[in-house]
């Protein structure tokens, strides 16, 4: 998909399983896309996959109906095993959120890992005019070939 809108529209559509989502999509960032589909797809299975690592943006990707959060550059190695694991109803976590449980109570510290202070929260940047984004849609008959594809596509 090339934004947000479409990728609503299209889950609205097809209905699928899992829906692998980026949090930067241009008009309707991967946020509200995810609570969109949500609401008009029930039983699809979201999996975030974004380089961001802000501890509270995951938390929100999750609580927007995102049932996984994957580092785009741990995507070689945590890609597969966390679609395997949103499939089984399981929340997963890479590694580059490493040491939180997307259990834990929101704004809860985990231990080892305090709460940042004076954090404000602010609205996720679709494009900053500076950066083009390519954003694509694929359908995959199989975890291995959905792997291969993302990781040549992140690369």
């Amino acid at each position: 998909m090339s934004d947000g809108l479409q990728a609503v529209r299209k889950a609205h559509e097809l209905l699928p399983d899992l829906i692998l989502l980026d949090i930067g999509l241009p008009t309707l960032n991967g946020i509200e896309a995810a609570r969109q589909i949500r609401e008009l797809s029930p039983k699809s299975k979201i999996l975030f996959v974004s380089e961001n690592r802000s501890w509270d943006l995951v938390k929100e990707a999750l609580r927007s109906g995102g049932s996984g959060y994957v580092v785009k550059s741990n995507a070689g190695s945590d890609l597969l095993p966390a679609v395997e694991a949103v499939l089984q109803g399981k929340p997963f976590l890479s590694v580059g959120v490493a040491g939180r449980d997307p259990a834990d109570p929101p704004n809860e510290p985990t231990a080892g890992h305090p709460q940042p202070q004076n954090v404000v929260a602010a609205p996720i940047p679709i494009d900053s005019g500076k950066i083009a984004r390519c954003h694509e849609a694929g359908f995959y008959s199989d975890n291995r070939c959905l792997l291969d594809d993302l990781t040549r596509f992140i690369g």
